[in-house]
């Protein structure tokens, strides 16, 4: 085989892994309102916007929100750390309970793929903290630059 053609192999080989990778990480821009409950009574609600990364695998989901407002979940095995992915064809829902200190914490994201809508649920220390959230998604275009 000529170099030529294998250097052209190369390269579409590159091409189609670069595009099979960007068809599984994708970026959202989501607006929820949320809802913060303490043990005590006190109840807080705040307007958050965030960047939610999704890296969806065969093998491995990933929702990672930036910020500190909202925690990620994720299927990566970790000691003290299990998870329910309810993910199907039409939504990411994911579900991870670590157990630290004695204290449990779970946390669900689910968002439909199809309409945009997200929802979050934190239980921290078994209700010492029970944070709700609803809202909306977009996706941001990676491909496009602002500057």
């Amino acid at each position: 085989m000529s170099c030529c053609k294998l250097a052209w192999y190369g390269v579409l080989l590159i091409s189609l892994s670069s595009e099979v990778s960007a068809q599984n990480e994708l970026k959202l821009m989501c607006n929820l309102q949320v809802k913060k409950v303490y043990r005590t009574g006190t109840k807080e609600l705040i307007d958050v916007k965030s960047i939610i990364q999704i890296n969806d695998y065969a093998t491995h989901l990933s929702i990672i929100p930036d910020g500190d407002e909202l925690a990620s979940v994720s299927t990566h095995k970790a000691p003290n750390r299990n998870y329910d992915n309810f993910s199907d064809g039409n939504k990411w829902d994911l579900a991870t309970t670590i157990m630290r200190e004695g204290r449990k914490t779970i946390t669900n994201i689910a968002i439909d793929r199809n309409t945009g809508r997200i929802v979050y649920m934190r239980d921290w220390s078994e209700g010492a903290i029970v944070t709700n959230g609803e809202g909306s998604c977009e996706k941001i275009d990676t491909t496009m630059r602002k500057f």
